[in-house]
């Protein structure tokens, strides 16, 4: 298990930004705007939440029969990461797995012959419609994806029923060690009926000891709670919007650093305000204003952010309400000190 400071630079996604990037042609330089989408910051959730991903891979294959030929049912966890839409759940989730192999091929533990390949995490997306059978498919072809194998191919042109292909599954995976099952889009079981999929998830956590994640946003919180079994499977982390403070000004400042204008802006405090009134404090939408705002400078050859191009943007492109635009930034509350953990990843950075 990784300590914050190497997490940190293990999570951290800052593509290459050079000054003379600023310089090229107008054509480049409004693609260019592009790669704000891809900075990833970890927040102080983001090593939260690596913790329960860790620990709940090592739950699953805490009870082994000697030799790891076989699991003992009932020994994996669950947890849960939900949040408001654009937060940063999927993109965190991403970034922590990626921390981990995605197939680990044995020969031997522990002085005992051991010919097996072991898959420690499989993500999959939640079916739009809650279906079992879709999202047994969904696992079938992320182990094909991950293996090279042809489980999803061969599945559908059998003859089976619903419990069979349950089985398969329950034998799968099973056969594969696989450690965490991460669910994502978990909003989605609002759509299925008598709770068959969570029946599902629930069979199969009890059956393989597998341990499970769901990512979803607040949508997700009552349907899972519905449940006893489930309620008691989705302790978690509960993400709303970034307050105004030291994790936004971090946020904020990463973004800030990708300037394809020709003319760069330092950041102030009162920009950083404006910024946190025209997105509310959300990562995605942070992102997306920063990146046309400066489309939009480049184009209409202004080639600078300005306070009022960010306000245009926000109304014109993002369809922002007029009445949060132009709400005044005066009374933002000033930055307090840096919580210990926000100032590690602060120290990392710099």
């Amino acid at each position: 298990m990784m300590d914050n400071r190497e997490l940190v630079h293990q999570l951290s996604v800052y593509p290459e930004y050079r000054t003379e990037f600023r310089n090229e042609s107008f054509e480049t330089r409004i693609q260019r705007c592009e790669t704000l989408y891809r900075v990833y910051q970890p927040l102080p959730f983001s090593l939260r939440m690596y913790a329960k991903v860790y620990t709940a891979m090592q739950a699953a294959y805490s009870n082994y029969y000697e030799g790891w030929q076989k699991r003992v049912p009932g020994s994996g966890t669950s947890m849960s990461l939900v949040g408001v839409s654009g937060i940063g759940k999927s993109a965190a989730m991403s970034r922590i797995l990626s921390c981990f192999p995605k197939t680990i091929r044995h020969s031997a533990y522990a002085g005992f012959p051991l010919p097996v390949v072991q898959i420690p995490y499989l993500l999959v997306q939640t079916p739009h419609n809650a279906s079992v059978k879709s999202l047994c498919f969904a696992i079938l072809a992320g182990i094909d994806r991950l293996l090279g194998t042809n489980y999803h191919e061969q599945t559908t042109r059998m003859r089976i029923t619903l419990d069979g292909l349950i089985q398969r599954i329950v034998c799968i995976t099973e056969a594969f060690h696989v450690g965490l099952l991460v669910l994502d889009e978990i909003q989605n079981i609002v759509y299925g009926k008598n709770n068959e999929l969570m029946n599902f998830v629930v069979q199969l956590t009890n059956s393989t000891s597998i341990s499970t994640c769901f990512v979803g946003t607040p949508q997700a919180i009552q349907p899972l709670k519905s449940q006893l079994r489930a309620a008691r499977r989705t302790a978690g982390i509960c993400l709303d919007r970034i307050e105004y403070g030291s994790e936004f000004h971090l946020l904020a400042d990463a973004l800030w650093k990708y300037q394809y204008t020709q003319t760069r802006c330092s950041m102030t405090e009162e920009t950083r305000r404006l910024l946190y009134e025209l997105t509310g404090g959300i990562p995605d939408i942070l992102a997306k204003l920063l990146c046309l705002t400066q489309q939009r400078a480049i184009s209409e050859g202004c080639e600078r952010i300005t306070h009022q191009t960010l306000r245009q943007t926000a109304v014109k492109e993002l369809a922002i309400p007029l009445e949060v635009v132009r709400r005044s930034t005066e009374d933002a509350p000033s930055d307090a000190m840096l919580p210990a953990d926000v100032s590690d990843i602060w120290e990392v950075v710099s």
